[in-house]
């Protein structure tokens, strides 16, 4: 067979066909994760554009959640950074429905949660992750020989099979726990 003729039907087979990146990701990754992606971007971006600026300002995260009844709309997750804009978002939580069903965006009950990090400045975040980097420089330090001898003399009755298990606690403990 020529070698023209097999790279020419080659490319008329469908197998070989060019395609575009998203076709070939929607087949790996299935259509709902293209459409929950852009479900989640249009939810996002109307929570902060139905609402004002004090919304927009204490919000964050805002996710969508699986609906709790099979044939009901999304729910709506956002986090607040403050427990008393928590408790004023929940009590105006039809308001807000209302508001994003006149942005087009149909859900069926919107949950606020405080965020993980609500009520810390972020010279306090900087300052917890200085200290987190603290303890991991002191936790890399060897034990002292003293420690090494209590650890010995406290794990002397402890079975063989758990007692190096035992000493490599009881070592990281010490060392945490440094003054």
């Amino acid at each position: 067979m020529n070698p023209n003729y097999e790279e020419y039907a080659r490319l008329e087979d469908p197998r070989f066909q060019p395609t575009e990146v998203s076709h070939l990701l929607e087949q790996v990754l299935g259509v709902s994760a293209f459409s929950r992606a852009s479900q989640l971007k249009r939810a996002a971006q109307a929570w902060h554009e139905a609402n004002g600026d004090r919304e927009r300002a204490h919000t964050k995260a805002v996710f969508l959640a699986p609906p709790r009844a099979h044939a009901c709309a999304p729910r709506l997750v956002v986090y607040v950074d403050s427990n008393v804009l928590l408790a004023d978002f929940k009590t105006n939580a039809e308001l807000y429905l209302a508001r994003l069903a006149n942005w087009g965006l149909e859900l069926s009950h919107i949950d606020f949660r405080l965020s993980r990090v609500a009520g810390r400045s972020s010279a306090e975040m900087d300052s917890s992750r200085e200290n987190k980097g603290v303890h991991n420089a002191r936790s890399a330090v060897e034990p002292s020989p003293s420690e090494l001898a209590y650890v010995d003399e406290v794990t002397s009755e402890v079975p063989l099979d758990l007692k190096e298990q035992v000493q490599q606690a009881m070592l990281a403990f010490l060392i945490k726990n440094r003054a």
